[in-house]
């Protein structure tokens, strides 16, 4: 309940309350007078999507692979993309966001682990502008097998490409979390 009516502000903390769609604020007697309501809370980042790339495909193992919702880490069942020899191999996600870009939090990369591990080492994974300028960087370990890569809330993103250091790229599956700031806005 709110307290004395001569206060002019009042702020409520309810801690972490999950579930929420609404709030219903209710008076006693015949009229309630508001001047300002906010409500201010914790939005869960969602999965961001978009159309994948990579320098160059072996065989069948295309880039959406690493999109499909597949986390199967052997490549012999069929979702692991690959990219073929070549110096610098690169996989990238064009995410699929309004004018704004995205606000992304974290990437979570599960590398094969069935052949090779190694050629996932020391990649570099990098957000992007919409000029593809690079907004932030991170590098992933050695011999991972999903490694989560933390981001402080990097605005206006609208790619995402990991750059390989050996011959081949091979990667499992690729999530990005964020917010799609077209759709929605965390508070």
């Amino acid at each position: 309940t709110i307290g004395d009516p001569a206060v002019k502000i009042e702020t409520l903390v309810f801690g972490l309350v999950t579930g929420v769609y609404g709030v219903k604020i209710s008076g006693f007697g015949t009229y309630l007078i508001l001047t300002e309501v906010e409500v201010r809370g914790y939005v869960e980042p969602v999965l961001l999507t978009g159309d994948p790339s990579q320098s160059s495909t072996l065989n069948a193992f295309y880039a959406a692979l690493a999109v499909d919702g597949n986390y199967h880490q052997n490549i012999n069942n069929g979702s692991v993309s690959h990219t073929a020899t070549g110096d610098d191999p690169w996989w990238k996600l064009d995410l699929e966001v309004g004018s704004s870009g995205a606000d992304v939090v974290k990437v979570v990369i599960w590398n094969r682990n069935d052949f090779r591990q190694y050629r996932l080492n020391d990649a570099t994974v990098d957000l992007l502008d919409q000029a593809g300028v690079i907004l932030s960087t991170r590098t992933i370990g050695t011999q991972v097998n999903v490694e989560t890569l933390e981001f402080d809330l990097v605005k206006g993103v609208f790619g995402v490409k990991i750059s390989g250091r050996h011959e081949f790229l091979s990667l499992a599956e690729v999530e990005v979390h964020g917010y799609d700031m077209s759709r929605s806005s965390p508070s």
